[in-house]
């Protein structure tokens, strides 16, 4: 009598541990607050008129005023809406509030002054947030 008491209390908590665990699952796969989709284009704005792209092969950015003249960019460098500094060094994003003491940018992400959050991914695709 013990042992079946005994084993329906172990199924009553492996059936509720289970339910739990359903339920953890579930509401961290549907409650993800940050949706990056891949950019159609590659480009980004900073903080000015101009739009910027990264040149996977060789880390380098260029910008451009119209989209279809490209330049590179002195340092690789560009600002955020905030008028941070970001820059490709070392096959690192980083940034830096005065332009010369440089850490890793958190996230690897900045916002435009089109107020779109953008990123690179390990791979340097650069990701638009949704």
């Amino acid at each position: 009598m013990k042992k079946l008491l005994l084993l329906a209390g172990l199924g009553l908590f492996l059936t509720v541990s289970n339910a739990s665990a359903q339920k953890v699952t579930t509401t961290t796969t549907t409650g993800t607050k940050d949706s990056w989709v891949a950019s159609a284009t590659g480009i980004f704005k900073g903080n000015t008129v101009y739009q910027y792209k990264l040149n996977k092969a060789d880390g380098s950015v260029q910008q451009s005023e119209n989209g279809t003249t490209w330049a590179a960019v002195l340092d690789n460098q560009w600002k955020d809406k905030a008028g941070k500094y970001y820059k490709v060094s070392g096959g690192k994003l980083m940034a830096s509030d005065n332009g010369k003491i440089w850490a890793e940018a958190p996230g690897w992400s900045w916002t435009g002054i089109d107020n779109v959050t953008y990123k690179f991914d390990s791979s340097w695709n650069l990701m638009v947030k949704k």
